[in-house]
């Protein structure tokens, strides 16, 4: 993600990979409109909020220790995942999620005409809500 939020923010990966935290979380308040965007704020803040943490470092810095690969093989369920070509964080993903999910993979392709702004349809929570509730009703009506 450091790529991504360098191209608008350039100085974040820098002082993320030099563990200037206070500089850190100071750009990415700015990059994320924390604090005047109520969707991002809500976002990030719910998120650090659950892991106890009040620096957008020190969060960034908990979520690089999580790892799926080693359970990989013993996820058997329905799994459904999104795609959105406003996307920058899952998109360049999902090509390899459909090659080891396969089948058991949906995938609800969002576009900025709906107002999909973003990661997980952000801008029309609605519209998401409405697709995963769908999916969900699917899955277990089968």
């Amino acid at each position: 993600m450091l790529d991504v939020w360098e191209k608008r923010c350039p100085g974040i990966s820098n002082s993320y990979e030099n563990g200037n935290k206070v500089k850190f979380d100071e750009l990415f308040r700015g990059l994320h409109q924390i604090g005047s965007n109520w969707d991002s704020t809500f976002f990030w803040e719910s998120r650090m909020g659950v892991h106890n943490q009040t620096s957008f470092y020190d969060m960034l810095q908990l979520l690089t220790q999580f790892d799926a690969v080693d359970i990989l093989e013993s996820i058997t369920c329905p799994i459904w995942a999104t795609d959105n070509s406003m996307e920058h964080i899952a998109s360049p993903n999902v090509p390899l999620i459909k090659a080891v999910f396969g089948t058991r993979l949906t995938v609800s392709d969002f576009t900025p005409e709906q107002g999909s702004l973003g990661h997980c349809a952000q801008g029309n929570a609605l519209l998401f809500s409405e697709n995963c509730y769908d999916w969900l009703y699917n899955v277990f009506n089968r």
